[in-house]
């Protein structure tokens, strides 16, 4: 009688926990990173700004990769979000999940340390995602916002 119990109380106390992760809108602003000889680490690079259009706005999305191996994030948006770095190495195992960060203000910068500061053997560059997630309100904010 105690384990069905207990898992009817697992089940329904984390469905609602993995439903709230797994629903919160987000956009994506992929780049990549490159060292010079594979062995130092990344130099500066500013990746291309990227556009995402949201309701009848377009936001445009820009990070820059400093050579102390952190990422400046910039925020576009009119509404809070977080920003998260995530590193895909080709040959280190899974993908490195950085630190959330919340961007409070639009048009405001922060810089995210990234996990691996070198490439991996063999290799110049290094991919990695800038990811922003949203609060669902928020984002049907940004939806109904009307061009300026």
């Amino acid at each position: 009688m105690r384990l069905p119990l207990a898992l009817a109380y697992i089940l329904f106390t984390a469905f609602p926990i993995v439903k709230s992760i797994t629903s919160r809108p987000e956009i994506r602003h992929g780049a990549k990173a490159w060292s010079r000889n594979g062995a130092e680490p990344f130099y500066q690079y500013d990746s291309q700004p990227t556009t995402h259009t949201v309701g009848e706005n377009s936001y445009i999305t820009d990070c820059l990769v400093r050579n102390t191996g952190r990422v400046e994030v910039n925020n576009p948006f009119p509404v809070l979000c977080h920003a998260q770095v995530i590193q895909y190495p080709t040959k280190r195992g899974p993908p490195s999940v950085g630190n959330m960060i919340t961007l409070e203000h639009q048009n405001t910068n922060v810089e995210i340390q990234l996990t691996y500061l070198k490439p991996e053997d063999g290799s110049t560059e290094n991919h990695f995602v800038v990811i922003y997630h949203f609060n669902p309100d928020d984002y049907k904010l940004l939806e109904r916002l009307r061009k300026a």
